[in-house]
């Protein structure tokens, strides 16, 4: 009976984790649509720094509550938040590349070709090779970037929010 219980915890877990990783998705998928409507590269930092700091901070909050649920370890939830969120994100990234906003391929193309002067023969290659599959390829380093950054986050929110009274108490026995 107890490995039934645990299967639905789990079960439970995942399924929260799922649709917690969805709201987190939605801050980078409107990030990455404003981003996407031509702004200057200044404010394209400036977006991204201000996605960087929502997204850990919500990341935060869902942990912390995770963790108020009377649940021991919060790393588990947390990176498992970001596993969803990341391929939501990955999925939205490449279908923005590929079907939503096709001139954003046509943008990095060009910001690529600009470069394309201080570049030997084998890096100019590797590029007219990369701009034949850009949408898969950005898909796949969006997916990576975010699922490394949601481990960082999720281990140092984690270590953060840990009790202090279970450290302490195990230091006197």
């Amino acid at each position: 009976m107890e490995n039934f219980t645990e299967t639905g915890r789990q079960q439970t877990m995942t399924s929260q984790a799922a649709f917690d990783g969805l709201k987190l998705a939605l801050i980078s998928l409107v990030t990455m649509s404003v981003s996407s409507l031509s702004i200057p590269n200044f404010l394209s930092i400036v977006v991204w720094l201000i996605q960087t700091v929502c997204s850990i901070w919500f990341l935060a909050n869902l942990m912390k509550k995770y963790k108020e649920n009377g649940n021991q370890s919060n790393f588990g939830y947390g990176f498992m938040v970001c596993l969803f969120s990341s391929i939501i994100t990955a999925v939205y990234a490449f279908a923005s590349y590929q079907w939503i906003f096709p001139g954003l391929q046509a943008q990095a193309m060009e910001a690529f070709d600009s470069m394309m002067p201080m570049m030997d023969s084998l890096q100019t290659d590797v590029m007219a090779k990369l701009q034949d599959n850009f949408a898969q390829y950005y898909c796949i380093s969006v997916f990576f970037k975010n699922v490394m950054i949601g481990l960082i986050a999720s281990s140092i929110i984690s270590a953060s929010q840990r009790d202090r009274n279970t450290v302490n108490n195990s230091e006197e026995l």
